[in-house]
Formats: C-alpha cells, sequence, structure tokens
C-alpha cells in the first residue's frame, strides 16, 4: 500500500509503502452509489431525506454527488437495515486494494491513463500519455472499461469517500484492512479523483483529507460476508436459552432480553457524530413492578424511607407507600416507576448476582443506537409518531392517558424494543455533559463530566412528542424519583 520514491506526482503522505494483509474476503460495488439508488434511499424515509443537486447533468445512472461523508453513512445504515447485510463504507487499504486488482503501478490501466479509461481533466497528462476530453461533468456509472476485478471508475468519475480518519501519513496505521480511527477525524478521506481532476490525482495511491462536499465527491460500498442478523450470534447467549424470535431471560424472574447486533450510527440531533457500538443484550421492554419486586424482597431495598421529589409528588407518595403492600403486585406489567438512578443501579448489581452475568444499565450511545434501531428520522416510526405507537400526552392529537401503560402494548422497533419512546424516562450510565464534546465514540458510558447528574432518555406518558425523540436528552440528579422515570436494563455479551 502506497507509492515508491520514483512514482511521478507521488506525496508524502503516501509513504510509507508497506504491505496489508487481509484475513477475509469483502464484497464492493462494481459502480459508485448512483443518484438512483440514492433517491431510493429518501423514497424510503432514509438518508436523513437529503437530496443533493445534481448540477443539472441529469440523475439516474451518473454517480450520487454532493455529498458529504456523514451522507455516505446514514446511506450505508439505510442499505443494511434494508437489506439485512451489513454495508459501510470502504477501508482505506480495501479502496486501494480494490483499485489495484492486482497491479503495482500508477493505474490500474499501468503507468498512464487516458481520457478513453476514465472521466478526468482530460487537458492534462500523466507520463507519457497523451491529451484527451475534458467533458466537465460526471458520467454514467459503468462508462468506462473496468479492472481486472470487476470495478469501474475506481480512476475518475468522483472522488469517493472510504471511512479512515485522515493522517498525513501512513505511520502506525493497520496493517490487516481495517479503517484508521486515529487522525484528524474531522476529515476523512477520500479516493480515486474526479472529472474535473488533473490524472495525478488518479493514481491508486493518492489520498486526500477533506471536510466538505461538492459536485466532485460520492462514494462505493462495501459488505462483508456475514448477515447483519448473525453479528449478533458473535459471542453467542448460552446461558440464556433463547426462544424462536431471539429473545431470552437468564432467571425465571429476569427481564426478557434481545441481542442488539454490532454497529454504527449518527449519534445526536444538530451536531452530530458518529459511533460504533458493540453487540450487547438490551430488555425487551422497560423494567416491570413485577420485576423490580423481586429485587425488593430478595434484598430488602426500597425507596420508601425517601421523600417524594418534583412533579408526580402525590402519585409517588401514594406508589412508594404501597410498594410492599399486596396489591402491588397487580400494578406488575407497568414500567416500575419512582426509581432513582442509584435504586436502578442497585438493580442490576442484584441481577448480575443473581444470574452470574453482567447486568448494567445502557450507555446514552447504546440506548440511542437501540432505540433508532437503524433508522435515522426523529422516531424510530419515522419523521412523526402517533399514541397508536407510544404513550405520550396527545392532546395536540391523540389521547392522553395520564398514566403508564402496561409494557409492550405498542409496537416494537426494528431490533425487537418496545416503547423506547415514551411510557418512561429511561435511566442510562452516563455522567450529564452540556453537549457531546470529547465524547466516547467507542458506545461506552461517559464516565466524566457532572456525575451527580446522569442522563434519562425517552420521554413519558406524560410528555409531548417533541420530548420522545431518539436524540433527545436530560439530565438530573442520581437521587431524583418520580412517576415519570424507569429504566431499561442492558446485559454484556
Amino acid at each position: 500500500m502506497g507509492s515508491p520514491d520514483t512514482e511521478e506526482g507521488r506525496d508524502e503522505d503516501e509513504s510509507p509503502l508497506h504491505r496489508v494483509t487481509f484475513a477475509a474476503p469483502f464484497a464492493v460495488g462494481i459502480y459508485e452509489v448512483t443518484f438512483d439508488e440514492w433517491d431510493a434511499c429518501v423514497a424510503d424515509g432514509g438518508c436523513g431525506g437529503h437530496r443533493p443537486y445534481d448540477e443539472g447533468w441529469g440523475r439516474g445512472r451518473r454517480p450520487v454527488m454532493n455529498v458529504n461523508w456523514e451522507d455516505a453513512q446514514l446511506y450505508v445504515d439505510w442499505l443494511s437495515d434494508r437489506s439485512g447485510w451489513r454495508y459501510r463504507l470502504l477501508s482505506e487499504a480495501e479502496w486501494e486494494y480494490a483499485a489495484r486488482a492486482g497491479t503495482t503501478g500508477p493505474f490500474h490501466t499501468g503507468s498512464t491513463i487516458s481520457t478513453d479509461q476514465a472521466n478526468y481533466d482530460g487537458d492534462l497528462i500523466y507520463g507519457n500519455g497523451v491529451w484527451g476530453e475534458y467533458r466537465k461533468r460526471t458520467m454514467p456509472v459503468g462508462s468506462f472499461p473496468a479492472n481486472g476485478f470487476g470495478l469501474h471508475d475506481m480512476h475518475g468519475n468522483v472522488w469517493e469517500w472510504v471511512q479512515d480518519c485522515w493522517a498525513a501519513d501512513y505511520q502506525g496505521v493497520p496493517n490487516d484492512g481495517a479503517a484508521s480511527g486515529s487522525g484528524d477525524c474531522t476529515m476523512r478521506v477520500v479516493r480515486g479523483g474526479s472529472w474535473v481532476s488533473s490524472p495525478v490525482s488518479l493514481r491508486s495511491a493518492n489520498r486526500m483529507g477533506y471536510d466538505d462536499w461538492g459536485a466532485f465527491t460520492g462514494f462505493r460500498v462495501v459488505r462483508t460476508q456475514t448477515p447483519y442478523q448473525e453479528e449478533a450470534d458473535i459471542g453467542g447467549v448460552e446461558a440464556g436459552q433463547p426462544k424462536e424470535d431471539g429473545t431470552f431471560r437468564d432467571c425465571p424472574e429476569c427481564p426478557e432480553m434481545v441481542v442488539i447486533p454490532a454497529g454504527s450510527f449518527m449519534k445526536g440531533g444538530r451536531q452530530v457524530h458518529r459511533v460504533s457500538v458493540p453487540s450487547f443484550a438490551a430488555g425487551v421492554y422497560e423494567v416491570t413492578v413485577s420485576e423490580f419486586v423481586h429485587f425488593v424482597e430478595g434484598t430488602g431495598h426500597s425507596p420508601v424511607t425517601h421523600s417524594p421529589v418534583s412533579y408526580g409528588e402525590e402519585h409517588c407518595l401514594e406508589y412508594r407507600l404501597g410498594w410492599l403492600a399486596p396489591d402491588f403486585r397487580q400494578r406488575g406489567s407497568h414500567p416500575v416507576v419512582c426509581v432513582s438512578w442509584d435504586d436502578a443501579r442497585a438493580y442490576v448489581d442484584w441481577l448480575s448476582h443473581r444470574t452470574g452475568e453482567r447486568y448494567r444499565l445502557l450507555s446514552e450511545s447504546e440506548w440511542e443506537y437501540a432505540a433508532r434501531a437503524g433508522t435515522t428520522g426523529p422516531f424510530h416510526t419515522g419523521s412523526k409518531i402517533s399514541t397508536d405507537q407510544a404513550n405520550y400526552d396527545g392532546r395536540s392529537a391523540g389521547e392522553y392517558r395520564k398514566r403508564t401503560v402496561p409494557v409492550g402494548s405498542f409496537p416494537s422497533n426494528g431490533f425487537g424494543l418496545h416503547d423506547v419512546h415514551g411510557n418512561v424516562w429511561e435511566w442510562v450510565q452516563d455522567c450529564w455533559n452540556g453537549n457531546y464534546q470529547e465524547a466516547p465514540s467507542d458506545g461506552g458510558a461517559w464516565e466524566s463530566g457532572d456525575c451527580s447528574y446522569r442522563v434519562l432518555r425517552g420521554g413519558s406518558w406524560n410528555n409531548s412528542p417533541r420530548y420522545l425523540h431518539s436524540a433527545n436528552r436530560i439530565g438530573i440528579n442520581t437521587g431524583f424519583r418520580d412517576s415519570l422515570c424507569g429504566f431499561r436494563v442492558a446485559r454484556t455479551l
């Protein structure tokens, strides 16, 4: 990977020349992603609804352009969810390996290239090449011959986003073909040159760091050899005795769990950032009264001694006074409420001891990733939500139930989770921070910031729908108890 010192037009960022070995095959798009393919994503509710400008050249089979790296991520996320296979961007190493297709010269065509072989600025030449046509626009994909791997337009047409963060050289990069996640991740790498580039920029080894978009940026996709659904099986869940639908319980009184597949997503609302999340198990439902009662009876822990706080005070008082009463179990299938973050932590610690498995609260990233279930809109239901889909204050257009409802009363999202929108706010593990500056990108909980406050997600039965959206978050002190607040559990696999 990279270029030798003798290659004309090389840059220092193409060094040092180093060997990369791929442990497994991967599937690559024969063509750059087209406008037709992008527009299908938008029509299906994906890709953030973004409809890139085609500069008046036409859409159809021309490569999509005027897309940035984040846009490309939205597309591969949608494609993974739509197809059941894990799609992503190529790593730099994968891109160069695929572009070379076994060749070692500047281009897969040899020591030079012509405008009969690729779309670039033909007013310029490379090596002993000849002048050619400058088309001043993209061409439909597949207009030029494929390389030895059957891939078209690896040289020219549009620059292609890859996964890697930008670094000025190859010092310390992975040698297994994986994308580099270190360096300047505000910039990502583009490869291959474009219709407006000189031929020197089309070389297989050439690379550029970029943080914007234009009529020359597009992308190509890669697909792993493992079905999206099967990724959840990695690491197995032997103790849980999974049922046909993939759910399991580690003990009769334990919450019902489902495995969430590994993946990545754009976290947040106005200022998004990409987070990669390893596979984990999450509660299909919010923890119920009956599940929490087993903990209370087994440990003697009870919030009864604490005073009610804030909104819902009377309801919390009534609720807590009946905590150990015989009729308390009649509320069994409702989510437990009037529990603090400290109470929730005590419950997962007990559950871990009870089962021998590592139960915990979800991180913020895990919660939003699981709530979205591959979607990119405000809700997993799309751009809007109704009171037929979640329990919230529907007085503006729907029903206002004024209380919790039994868990599972509404359809699940794409990961099989119920009530991620509404019913009760759900405590997660993270300390409160006012924004995502320096937040973890690996899916883990953020254990710095104001840790006297912890994060709640998802909204409740008493909130308007704007509080239910997947990216919304609030921070409240760890001892806060309210009739709006409950929690969901996670289990490390």
